[in-house]
């Protein structure tokens, strides 16, 4: 009788030629007998419960695995979709399912939060660690990196929340704020807002999402110095030293903290010398009412001299397959100064997914030059090529885009801008998957850039991008 030690040692061995079939780590364990294996979970759920825990169980037939070897992408993006919620009626019900010499795969340890699981054939001995019970492809740690060289180590994706404010439309508050539950449940700890995020709307929508002890749980990370009128529409930017600190009081209050873990203007403001801002900024931090610093949309001149008068830890831009602003010159001063990017517009506002319509209703999005009328018909074509490797590895388009980002560089952190748990479950699975060099190089070729039509914001909107001079 092989043991999962046994397992572990042999997958090296195992792969088929030609492919880059991904091991499970830490564990795979091979259920001889399913069936045993789900009646002994039985005791650890309440019978009269049948409320889903949220995981998945998830049955990946003996032909498609390989003592430990992931399967084809395709399998288990159907599998995924084969898979039943976790109740104790679910349960009980597969207790009698025919099952035979099938296999459940799962990862032993590892799992964001307190979601720690291990699932095991009584043969080896192994016991059942409830709660939760987590049985699914999707669930795995979330990696850290830091912010920036003398930074907080934050988590490998940050949740972007400027959506939740009807920006894309109408959002459903109790399920953004579910959103970010489950975001911090799955082990995000970077949070970002800004101020003009519905004026004022989204910190107050983070500030409920955070009661009951789950603030000191991640790092709250804010853009401020939007000016704008009551019907919405932008009236300019204003990063003046009183601004600056008025603007931070009223963040503190409305997010319900006693201060801000990285506090960043949102535009560079052709009035005032950046070191103005970021000096007023720095009296802040002296005070214990900021953490860190950062910087939104600006170029390698003035992150130096930003950073000439404070350090700075993160660099705010857009950055995508479609959009690479900060390659180059910007991306140069970063690195050599130290410095993390978070990563906005990683699915150029949804360009690059399957939404299926952008701009319609109170969706504003339609104002940008790229995401309108004939242009956004345009641009949609050009992903022919992303959607038929998207295919090839069980994907979406979107998944592909923020692993290509991903890609770029430890330092690099996607932003997410998921409203719903279904789009964030989606945009999470990007973690996963196992492309090579030349699978990024082809995603890389597979969208013309020099083809896109219309930029990323309006005329006017872009003469006030340091970040483009």
């Amino acid at each position: 009788m092989r043991t999962p030690a046994d397992v572990a040692c042999t997958n090296a061995e195992r792969r088929s030629e030609g492919s880059e079939e991904r091991r499970i780590n830490p564990a795979s364990v091979r259920i001889a007998a399913i069936r045993e294996s789900i009646v002994g979970l039985m005791p650890s759920i309440r019978a009269s419960s049948d409320r889903p825990t949220g995981p998945l169980l998830t049955i990946v037939n003996s032909t498609e695995v390989c003592d430990g070897v992931r399967p084809e992408p395709a399998t288990v993006a159907r599998r995924r979709r084969e898979s039943l919620p976790i109740t104790a009626r679910s349960l009980a019900a597969a207790s009698s399912w025919p099952i035979g010499s099938g296999e459940i795969v799962c990862e032993a340890g590892g799992i964001a939060g307190s979601n720690q699981y291990l699932l095991a054939s009584k043969h080896y001995n192994a016991s059942f660690l409830f709660p939760p019970l987590a049985l699914a492809w999707g669930r795995m740690s979330m990696p850290l990196t830091p912010l920036g060289a003398a930074g907080p180590e934050v988590s490998r994706v940050g949740l972007g929340c400027m959506g939740m404010s009807d920006v894309y439309g109408h959002s459903d508050e109790d399920e953004s704020i579910a959103t970010i539950h489950e975001a911090i449940d799955r082990g995000i700890n970077l949070i970002d807002t800004g101020d003009f995020y519905g004026m004022g709307h989204n910190e107050m929508l983070i500030s409920r999402a955070l009661a009951g002890g789950r603030r000191e749980k991640v790092l709250i990370q804010v853009k401020f110095g939007g000016q704008r009128s009551p019907d919405g529409a932008f009236l300019g930017f204003d990063g003046s030293p009183a601004a600056t600190k008025n603007a931070l009081s009223y963040s503190l209050r409305r997010l319900g903290t006693d201060h801000i873990d990285l506090y960043q203007p949102a535009r560079l403001d052709p009035k005032v010398p950046i070191e103005e801002t970021i000096g007023a900024i720095a009296e802040m931090v002296q005070a214990g009412y900021v953490r860190q610093i950062g910087l939104s949309e600006v170029s390698a001149e003035t992150i130096r001299r930003a950073h000439a008068v404070h350090p700075i830890s993160e660099l705010q831009i857009e950055y995508s397959l479609i959009t690479r602003t900060p390659e180059g010159a910007i991306l140069e001063a970063t690195r050599e100064l130290g410095i993390a990017v978070t990563a906005y517009g990683v699915l150029s506002r949804g360009l690059i997914s399957d939404t299926p319509a952008i701009g319609t209703g109170a969706d504003h999005r339609g104002r940008f030059p790229r995401l309108s009328g004939e242009n956004l018909e345009h641009n949609r074509a050009l992903l022919g090529e992303l959607r038929a490797i998207a295919a090839e590895h069980g994907a979406s388009i979107a998944q592909l885009a923020i692993a290509w980002v991903l890609s770029r560089g430890q330092d690099i952190i996607p932003l997410i801008g998921a409203r719903t748990r279904t789009r964030l479950e989606e945009a999470l699975g990007s973690l996963q998957l196992a492309l090579s060099d030349e699978d990024l190089a082809r995603i890389e070729r597979s969208i013309p850039v020099e083809q896109i039509r219309g930029t990323r914001y309006d005329q006017h909107a872009m003469a006030g991008l340091d970040s483009e001079r």
